[in-house]
């Protein structure tokens, strides 16, 4: 014999239902028959700020600043690698030379 299922109490099946404290969802007494439940909010559309916040004088002046301190960085940076390179060449064309005179 396999397990016995045993029946829902009515106050379970209507909360199943959508019936909370004897109040329907909708409030008409009407069963949900889909079995899902409404969402805790309808979703509503956000609103776009009229005034939105557009970045002041200062604020432009000051990321232009940090972008310009960026590239000089970067500059900087490349032109000691470019620096370290040629001095590699030159010594690799001395070794090549040496090579080509022995």
């Amino acid at each position: 014999m396999g397990p016995v299922k045993r029946k829902q109490n009515e106050k379970a099946l209507a909360l199943q239902n959508g019936d909370v404290d004897g109040v329907s969802v909708d409030g008409e007494g009407s069963i949900d028959d889909d079995g899902h439940e409404l969402p805790p909010r309808l979703n509503k559309k956000r609103r776009i700020s009229l005034n939105a916040k557009v970045p002041s004088r200062s604020e432009l002046q000051k990321a232009v600043i940090e972008m310009e301190t960026s590239v000089n960085r970067i500059q900087a940076s490349v032109a000691k690698e470019v620096s370290k390179m040629n001095s590699v060449i030159t010594s690799l064309r001395a070794v090549i030379a040496d090579m080509e005179s022995d």
